[in-house]
């Protein structure tokens, strides 16, 4: 079967160029159930093993306190609930892929990435409203423009805004008056798992048919695995939530 680049049509993974179909870039996105499980499970341990409200509220507790905890636990189930629409979108676009199942595949990467940013900004750099706004904004833009060049590194470009706002989110973590320097390390690790995600992304092609699999099924255990990095740094601390009620 062959197929043409463009983000609105079908990438020619190696795997379907050597074989005809995309067996193990289907299988890998087995990775990403394994990160929403790992996201639930820190989820609910933070919540104290329980699906009620967060650690150290009232049922009957209306203050803007109690807004901001569910509001931050939203926040947190979405996160958890992300990876397994990324899995399945991948999965599906990779088996039969479509206009319509690559949509479902992007869609899913594109809200977990901008929550995660969003969360990152909030929780970790506890940055003003409109700071975050403007990087998250600027992020969009940035990326909407990396999208109209889809032949540039095997379709790579487009995730380069992300990797750009996740190499500075550590060292800021590190340095920014208030911020949670105890999460720089792991997104430091995010970060650095992420550009050898894209590495092995952007050597599919160039390396096909060594290995006759190609190299995207790494891609995907590698980007899963910089999830995992940022779910950590992201989620409320395991054993109870911290003392900023959002969080």
């Amino acid at each position: 079967m062959e197929t043409t680049v463009t983000y609105g049509a079908l990438q020619p993974y190696c795997e379907r160029l050597v074989s005809g179909a995309e067996p193990w870039n289907v299988s890998s996105n087995l990775v990403f159930v394994l990160l929403g499980l790992y996201a639930v499970r820190r989820l609910r341990r933070s919540h104290g093993g329980g699906d009620g409200p967060p650690s150290g509220s009232s049922e009957r507790d209306t203050s803007p306190a109690l807004s901001r905890r569910l509001t931050g636990s939203a926040s947190s189930t979405t996160l958890a609930a992300l990876p397994f629409a990324i899995g399945a979108g991948s999965a599906l676009y990779h088996a039969y892929p479509s206009r319509a199942t690559q949509l479902a595949d992007l869609l899913p990467i594109a809200l977990f990435v901008a929550l995660a940013v969003a969360l990152a900004l909030d929780r970790v750099l506890k940055l003003a409203r409109r700071p975050r706004f403007g990087i998250l904004l600027g992020w969009t833009i940035a990326t909407l423009l990396c999208a109209r060049h889809p032949d540039t590194l095997g379709g790579s470009l487009l995730y380069l805004p992300t990797l750009v706002v996740m190499a500075a989110l550590g060292p800021l973590a590190a340095r920014l008056p208030g911020a949670r320097a105890d999460a720089a390390p792991l997104l430091v690790a995010t970060a650095a798992t992420f550009t050898l995600a894209l590495v092995a992304r952007t050597a599919d092609q160039p390396l096909c048919p060594l290995p006759p699999t190609g190299t995207h099924p790494l891609w995907h255990l590698l980007a899963a695995a910089a999830g995992a990095f940022a779910v950590t740094a992201l989620m409320p601390r395991v054993g109870g939530m911290s003392s900023d009620p959002r969080r």
